[in-house]
């Protein structure tokens, strides 16, 4: 299992999932990221789909990974077969690429969606300290507008590592409990410089908690450790 930084959110709606496709990708957009890899002819990235038998929960009748465009994966979409896992990528300034797995997951029968949004660790992990801070604020910006576009009923922000997954650092709920609730699997990573920070959603109840500055993983030579960076100011600890 390699090291991930993952954000999981679920909502409910009456709306098809094209419709919700279509914000989330504008959403994306606004952020620079585009379904446009580097490595593929332009306006191509890798994509794949799961396709679930009638009526269409876990029994799984094909996955395949393609490489197509955009409206490829809008088609899939939209015929409402399953769910998919699209590669954005956003080009920086310097012509480096950050990746994205962006994992959209209808669930018909409960009239919701799940997302699962998975950034690779090397591209927080293996870069300089001041482009990994960069890249964190900028992907938490993008999460929150995200999160502002679908007002999720539940998700967090955790990382995932090859050993084991932390706790959570950031939570939507009513409640910040979870960030502090021990769990025996999962163990937590703390600096005693964070304080407790909240963002009401617009047009919902639920409240987006997160505790600042927030670890990443970085890697010196062939050893890995946590630093931690606020989103909040220049300076990181």
């Amino acid at each position: 299992m390699a090291d991930t930084l993952d954000v999981d959110f679920t909502f409910r709606t009456e709306q098809a999932p094209i419709y919700w496709w279509t914000i989330m990708c504008d959403v994306l957009a606004s952020y620079h990221f585009a379904f446009n890899s580097p490595d593929h002819p332009a306006g191509q990235s890798s994509y794949t789909y799961y396709r679930y038998n009638p009526p269409y929960t876990e029994d799984i009748e094909e996955i395949e990974s393609c490489i197509g465009s955009f409206q490829d994966v809008s088609d899939e979409v939209r015929a409402e077969r399953g769910s998919v896992v699209a590669l954005f990528w956003q080009t920086e300034g310097d012509g480096e690429s950050m990746e994205m797995d962006f994992g959209f997951t209808p669930e018909k029968e409960m009239k919701r969606i799940g997302v699962l949004i998975t950034i690779p660790g090397g591209q927080l992990r293996d870069v300089q300290v001041e482009k990994a801070h960069a890249r964190q604020k900028h992907l938490f910006a993008c999460t929150k507008a995200l999160i502002e576009a679908c007002q999720p009923e539940t998700g967090e922000i955790y990382w995932e590592t090859s050993s084991f997954n932390l706790t959570p650092w950031a939570v939507i709920g009513e409640t910040a409990e979870p960030l502090f609730a021990p769990h025996p699997y999962c163990p937590a990573i703390y600096d005693d410089n964070q304080r407790l920070l909240k963002q009401p959603l617009q047009n919902g109840s639920k409240t987006l908690f997160y505790l600042d500055p927030v670890p990443v993983l970085r890697r010196q030579d062939q050893n890995k450790y946590w630093q931690f960076y606020s989103l909040q100011e220049e300076d990181n600890t």
